[in-house]
């Protein structure tokens, strides 16, 4: 897996994107390959890895208006992907990492592939 640095105004015509929290989290609990479901490149913006260096804030995905894989939607797709058994065992593995997951959201997330 390649994860690209980019200034924004390459971006463009390149997908996916992501944003920090998948690299956050998903390093946390130890399932970062999980971002070659989705790709086997990922592109994360110059203002994403500043943020992830300072945990600040960015809209830049927002701003050009470009689709983002957040951590639960790479989860949510790796298991209909059949890349997963368990998408709530993953889901269990990032909030124990730190990731803020509410049991409403969760709940709704899962019932979407079927747990």
């Amino acid at each position: 897996m390649t994860l690209t640095i980019y200034s924004e105004s390459w971006i463009l015509d390149k997908a996916p994107v992501v944003n920090a929290s998948p690299l956050i989290y998903l390093s946390k609990a130890g399932l970062l390959g999980l971002l070659q479901i989705v790709s086997s490149e990922i592109f994360v913006p110059q203002k994403v890895a500043t943020e992830i260096l300072q945990r600040g804030r960015s809209d830049i995905t927002a701003a050009l208006k470009i689709p983002v894989r957040g951590t639960l939607g790479i989860v949510l797709i790796a298991k209909q992907r059949g890349e997963i058994d368990s998408a709530r065992q993953l889901l269990e593995r990032l909030r124990h990492a730190g990731m803020y997951l509410s049991d409403s959201v969760m709940n709704r997330a899962l019932a979407l592939v079927k747990e």
